[in-house]
């Protein structure tokens, strides 16, 4: 008699694993695969599409026993194998030891320390078929022979790595022996010019690159080997440009390189560009002339998210239709003579209008800076003027709005919206909206140092914002169609921090009376638990 593994299709099998690797745990998941050969079959390229190799105290075992069986060329990860994870390797000397070890010094140390000598490179080589790579580099790690290993990998084409410092390398970066990658990522680098050298042959060896992402360690370093100031992005690029068989490939460019200056001569490397992420370049890090050349170029971005913005990247929106993802990316850091009211007027009155049948998300960023202060981001808070060109957007699904919620006694206003006729407009007019984000900005009096009351007393000012926004939700009358969350004040270290606005598909309850918190409450909060200390006052 047929059994139903024998009955059921392989297309019906498979979806009747997908769902189980949902519902259950992976561990289970991986014991299915020894049902019958069907399963096997089914399951195995699945259980072992993912290596990951680690040493730590918890996997001491299963990473000692996994190297050598990954060596030997036998096991189901040869065959099956794209994706390899590789961190958390052995420092190679125990002397100078880190607080980020993750080995003490001892008997398990030196078995792993010799495992990895032995091991871990012809581990790497065994896996024919690996596609796509992560690996976080540590200059007291064996960084050079695993890189070096890597590159040896046929199938390669997404290189990941991350820079854990101090990194300070005894040799080269292997970068350069990397070829024919379409995407490249490359995390906290600093740019020194061994780097950069590195990085210039890397790109100039993958002709077919589809992603390229690089972004700056942000702490100073001191390092054997100088940075420059400034790099011009074009002297990276140029080898790729000069090849005669260059054919324009970049979908996506993500920089986060303070060091980093761009204008019109990086255009030929981006004809094919349809998203674009560059935040962290100094005030004159953007050319006027690289929007005028995406302009002349007919490059029509999809996704965007620049820092600074000014006047010249207003007008590249406006010359073109079809964008449909952008970050509006605030920094305090604005470049002198920049009008920032007119920027944000035109992209509310003049860009949101403009591409209004194909924009779905408008998202805010902050560059650093306490994004609940109103003071600087006054001219994207929200208000009627703004609200109406927004709701010509009839496909938006994502909308951050900076939100001007005051304090009692503050003496600067800024022109906003009820939060009731902000809810009942958008639920009228944006049928798609899914997630809706309001941004808490007010004039937070300065203060020299915080502390943990300060922290209870920022907490206050969310739970209040909170409760007129639920309230604001009663008065509305209608039910919200989309979630609702909130970005405000934090009580950890005054970071500010996302939180979610529960809404309830049964209607709201108006609740109590909404609490007014005054700045002035800031200095009467102490923490029960602590000595009553609370460091410097605001109002000192």
């Amino acid at each position: 008699m047929a059994g139903i593994m024998d009955v059921l299709s392989h297309d019906v099998l498979e979806i009747i694993f997908e769902e189980l690797r949902r519902c259950d745990s992976w561990a289970h998941y991986c014991e299915m695969r020894l049902l019958c050969k069907t399963s096997n079959d089914i399951l195995e390229p699945q259980v072992f599409l993912k290596v990951t190799i680690s040493f730590t105290e918890q996997n001491m075992d299963t990473v000692l026993d996994l190297l050598p069986r990954l060596a030997s060329g036998t096991t189901p990860h040869a065959r099956w194998a794209r994706h390899l994870r590789v961190h958390k390797l052995v420092p190679l000397a125990e002397d100078g030891r880190s607080v980020w070890d993750h080995l003490k010094p001892g008997p398990n140390r030196e078995r792993s320390l010799a495992c990895q000598n032995e091991w871990l490179v012809p581990a790497v080589k065994s896996l024919p078929r690996i596609e796509e790579v992560e690996f976080s580099a540590s200059s007291r790690e064996p960084y050079h022979s695993v890189l070096s290993s890597l590159a040896e990998l046929p199938q390669l084409r997404s290189l990941k790595v991350w820079f854990n410092h101090p990194f300070q390398p005894s040799s080269d970066v292997p970068l350069s022996q990397f070829s024919n990658l379409e995407n490249i990522e490359l995390h906290d680098v600093v740019l020194s010019m061994p780097i950069l050298d590195g990085v210039k042959q890397l790109i100039a060896n993958s002709p077919s690159l589809r992603k390229f992402a690089i972004s700056k360690y942000r702490w100073s370093v001191n390092l054997s080997v100088p940075t420059p100031p400034f790099v011009e992005f074009d002297t990276v690029i140029d080898d790729l440009l000069r090849a005669a068989t260059f054919t324009p490939t970049l979908k996506q460019l993500d920089i986060d390189v303070g060091g980093f200056h761009m204008d019109g001569s990086c255009i030929p490397f981006l004809n094919s560009l349809t998203h674009l992420n560059i935040r962290g370049l100094a005030h004159k890090g953007m050319s006027p002339s690289f929007w005028r050349g995406l302009k002349d170029s007919g490059i029509r971005l999809q996704g965007l998210a620049v820092r600074p913005m000014d006047t010249s990247f207003i007008d590249y929106l406006l010359s073109y239709d079809g964008l449909r993802e952008i970050t509006l990316d605030y920094t305090e850091y604005v470049p002198y003579g920049l009008d920032t009211d007119t920027v944000a007027s035109r992209f509310f009155h003049s860009v949101a209008p403009h591409h209004r049948d194909t924009l779905q998300e408008i998202s805010f960023g902050c560059g650093g800076r306490e994004l609940w202060e109103a003071e600087g981001i006054s001219p994207w808070i929200i208000n009627e003027s703004y609200l109406e060109p927004l709701m010509f957007c009839k496909s938006l699904e994502h909308l951050d709005l900076v939100y001007f919620y005051p304090s009692p006694n503050e003496k600067v206003h800024y022109p906003t919206v009820p939060l009731e006729v902000l809810f009942a407009t958008i639920s009228e007019s944006l049928p798609r909206l899914q997630k809706l984000c309001l941004m808490h900005v007010r004039n937070f009096h300065k203060y020299k140092s915080g502390g943990h009351a300060y922290g209870v007393f920022y907490n206050k000012v969310s739970k209040a914002f909170t409760t007129h926004i639920r309230r604001s939700m009663y008065k509305c009358g209608k039910p919200l169609h989309f979630s609702l969350s909130a970005i405000g004040p934090s009580s950890v270290n005054s970071i500010s921090t996302r939180y979610r606005i529960t809404v309830e598909s049964d209607g709201l309850e108006e609740g109590g009376d909404e609490e007014d918190v005054s700045d002035s409450d800031a200095d009467s909060i102490i923490d029960e638990d602590s000595d009553g200390y609370m460091g410097n006052s605001i109002f000192e």
